[in-house]
Order: structure tokens, then C-alpha cells, then sequence
């Protein structure tokens, strides 16, 4: 109901309206549903419904309190003791984007991206079957689709030699993790 009647909290004048509208996604009602697959599952993809429209809103007010409480779902990518399906995983990661990339100029959105990306990066040079890349490397591709087209914040994080993470001392480049990919096939 709240992803078709999401206006009523753009208009609304309470501001616990929207604490309100997302908590249960969060707990056992949603995400962390103890018994039903197809609940969390609706829950992951009610939840990027919701973010679209409202993700102005909900960074400037909650950033801190969904990306803590969607980081623990991410990680490991592909994983089944998260209770979700790898389709729910990417719904979370695209709704992370979203919010990330609603304002790169917030140093508390690219904290959250930069901490994000070094955690697939890391998953990426660790992952052993060819499986495991392709789908921490989707998870990156549901990521920057809530940047809109713009490359800039990941260009801002890119440091020298197109290392991802400020400070890291092994480089990644694209070729080698296509090549890679593609090698491990």
C-alpha cells in the first residue's frame, strides 16, 4: 500500500510518518521474516519501491538508520544465511544506490558508498569460483543504478592507477577483472 500511496508521506506535516512506514521492513515483519521466504522476498522489493520516490527524504532524515540496517543483508553476496534470495540481495543493493547516490556531496553518503564498494572489492579478490565474481559483480552493476548515469562519485573515489578504495594498495582494473572472469569460465 505505502509503494502505490507514497505521496501521503511526501505531503504529510508528522515526521514519525515515515519511521513508521519503514520499520516494518526491517524487522520480523519484512527483511527478517523467521519463517517465510516470499515475505522477506516482497519486503526487499516493496522496500526499493518505497526508496524511489521517497530516497531525498529518507536520506536527509535516515540514511544512518536503513544503510545499518541493510549493510548486514549485503554481505556475503550470494549468501543463504542472510535469509535472502540472491534477487533480494540485488533489490537491496539497487535500493543502497539509490540512497548513496541521492546526495554525493554528503560526506555521510560517500562514507557509506566508499565502505560498500571496498566490501565488494574485497569480496571480488577473494571469491574463488567464477560464479561467486559474477555475482558480486552484478551486485556493483545494482549498485550504481541509483546513481542515475553519473559516474562522478565513483570517479571521486577512484583513486591514482583506478584503485577503488583512498589508500589502497592493490589497484583493480577493469580489464583484468573482465579477463579474469572470463579466464575462470
Amino acid at each position: 500500500l505505502v509503494a502505490r500511496c507514497y505521496r501521503v508521506i511526501l505531503t504529510s506535516q508528522d515526521p514519525n510518518l515515515l519511521v513508521s512506514v519503514l520499520a516494518p521492513f526491517f524487522d520480523s515483519r519484512g527483511l527478517r521474516h523467521p519463517t517465510s521466504a516470499t515475505v522477506r522476498s516482497r519486503a526487499a522489493y516493496l522496500l526499493l519501491k518505497v526508496t524511489r520516490p521517497l530516497r531525498t527524504f529518507i536520506t536527509v532524515r535516515h540514511l544512518a538508520d536503513v544503510m545499518n540496517a541493510i549493510q548486514p543483508l549485503l554481505f556475503p553476496v550470494q549468501a543463504h544465511d542472510t535469509g535472502l534470495v540472491f534477487s533480494d540481495q540485488m533489490n537491496l543493493f539497487e535500493t543502497a544506490g539509490y540512497l548513496v547516490g541521492t546526495d554525493t556531496t554528503r560526506a555521510e553518503s560517500i562514507a557509506y558508498l566508499r565502505n560498500l564498494l571496498n566490501t565488494l572489492m574485497d569480496s571480488l579478490q577473494t571469491a574463488t569460483t567464477s560464479n561467486q565474481k559474477i555475482g558480486i559483480v552484478t551486485a556493483a552493476g545494482q549498485l550504481s543504478k541509483g546513481f542515475g548515469g553519473d559516474s562522478k562519485p565513483l570517479l571521486l573515489l577512484a583513486g591514482p592507477m583506478g584503485s577503488l578504495a583512498a589508500g589502497s594498495s592493490s589497484p583493480v582494473h577493469l580489464e583484468n577483472i573482465k579477463a579474469e572472469v572470463l579466464n575462470s569460465k
